[in-house]
């Protein structure tokens, strides 16, 4: 397999862990969104056990007044040029990041890509409609469902922005294992690609495996971006 199709499967790859993601956010922020609370005048109080402030999450953004928001398309990269032509417009808008670790030429750098690539979070005022979007440069359209816009409770909205204040999506900091020892792993890159191997330590610099057959001999060291976990069948 040539480089440019690992890096175009390795991106593929960390596209759709930031789907799921992303995915995985909206369905728990409207879990908690759906989840009974107490009778409060503060509408902020289940984020409480986030350790964030209504600062933290209006840092994002975003507002706790009512707002109809909705989720508009622009072009994968262009998140960030419609972001600023909204807010020239006066249009509120939430851009949750994804912050993580990448490895190009082997060197260890910080990175931060959209949590929903493709999408940015807009929250229309009384007096904005619709329309006012089909303005902005970038906006190829607006989410919509049966034909029909469709409308994101603005409460998921503030669990979203406080998720990611408490570092939800944040994987730059101290970051654990993300495999086991004996865990049963497949390369997807580099000299021994498609070929399976046994975790026999895993760190947070990466991991070390024991191969059999073709390439047995000592444990050799991979990076956690080389290889994916193999599902072992469960017996029946």
């Amino acid at each position: 397999m040539s480089k440019a199709n690992r890096r175009r499967r390795q991106k593929q790859r960390r596209d759709q862990r930031a789907a799921q993601a992303a995915a995985q956010a909206v369905r728990t922020a409207e879990a908690r969104s759906a989840a009974p609370r107490k009778t409060t005048t503060d509408p902020l109080t289940d984020i409480s056990a986030l350790r964030v402030s209504v600062e933290d999450v209006m840092a994002a953004g975003v507002r706790t007044e009512p707002m109809r928001w909705v989720i508009v398309r622009c072009a994968a990269m262009a998140e960030r040029k419609v972001m600023t032509a909204l807010q020239e417009h006066r249009i509120m808008a939430y851009l949750p990041m994804h912050r993580f670790y990448r490895r190009p030429r082997g060197v260890l750098q910080r990175a931060e890509r959209p949590l929903m690539v493709g999408y940015v979070f807009v929250g229309l005022a009384p007096h904005q409609s619709e329309y006012d979007l089909h303005l902005i440069d970038g906006i190829a359209g607006l989410l919509k469902s049966d034909g029909v816009t469709a409308r994101i409770n603005p409460w998921t909205i503030v669990q979203i922005a406080a998720m990611e204040a408490a570092g939800a999506f944040d994987h730059t900091g101290p970051r654990k294992p993300a495999y086991t020892k004996d865990q049963l792993v497949r390369i997807v890159s580099g000299w021994a690609l498609g070929h399976q191997a046994k975790v026999v330590e895993a760190t947070e610099g990466g991991l070390r495996v024991q191969f059999e057959g073709l390439f047995k001999g000592s444990p050799v060291p991979l990076h956690n971006d080389q290889v994916e976990p193999v599902e072992v069948p469960q017996a029946a």
